[in-house]
C-alpha cells in the first residue's frame, strides 16, 4: 500500500514557487486550467497559474504502509475497513477560495 502512488485531491501537499520570488505551500484542494486552490490553514487561496514559476507534484503526507505492516496485516486492515458501513454525519464546511496576495515579511 503506497499512499503516494496517486494522491487524491485534498490530500496532497504542494509547493509553488511564484514568479515574483514568493512561495506558497499547502494542501492542494483543487486545480483548474487557470489556478491552484491551496489550503494554508485556515485559509483557502486561489493562486493563478500565470503567477507560478514552478509547482511540485502533490505528495502524500502519509508514509508507505509497508514500513509499518506486512502483507498479511495490510489484508486484515483492508478486510476490516470493508466491513464499515456507517454513513458520515453532516456535511463538511465548504471554503471559498480567496485570491492569493503576497503578504509583507
Amino acid at each position: 500500500m503506497n499512499p503516494g502512488a496517486k494522491v487524491a485531491p485534498g490530500y496532497g501537499m504542494v509547493f509553488l514557487t511564484l514568479k515574483d520570488g514568493g512561495s506558497v505551500g499547502g494542501v492542494l484542494q483543487n486545480e483548474t486550467p487557470d489556478a491552484y486552490e491551496i489550503l494554508v490553514a485556515p485559509d483557502l487561496w486561489s493562486v493563478k497559474k500565470a503567477d507560478v514559476a514552478t509547482a511540485s507534484p502533490p505528495v502524500s503526507a502519509m508514509p508507505p504502509m509497508s514500513v509499518f505492516l506486512n502483507a498479511h496485516e495490510a489484508r486484515d486492515i483492508v478486510a476490516w475497513l470493508s466491513t464499515l458501513k456507517k454513513p458520515l454525519k453532516g456535511e463538511a464546511k465548504k471554503l471559498e477560495a480567496k485570491p492569493y496576495k503576497k503578504t509583507k515579511d
